[in-house]
């Protein structure tokens, strides 16, 4: 297990667009990819369930991948939520 932690960049934090570049960086991935934030965690595969996080800039989340390669998952994942606005 590998976790990371990362901050939402974009001023309208966690969105749509970047939430769907999460998904499809996960979509073929063998292991599992889940995002924490407080008291909240979903499957970064489903899209739903992280809009419904309303997570707002500055917000610090963790970033949790289980399976094979998981270290480049993870860091593929932080910079997706730390790099795009």
């Amino acid at each position: 297990m590998t976790l990371k932690n990362a901050t939402v960049v974009s001023s309208a934090g966690l969105h749509a667009r970047i939430v769907s570049m999460l998904a499809d960086c996960v979509k073929d991935y063998a292991g599992t990819a889940e995002i924490i934030w407080g008291e909240k965690r979903t499957d970064i595969k489903k899209m739903l369930g992280l809009l419904a996080m309303a997570i707002p800039a500055g917000a610090v989340v963790t970033v949790m991948v289980n399976g094979p390669d998981e270290e480049r998952m993870a860091r593929a994942l932080v910079n997706i939520v730390e790099e795009t606005h």
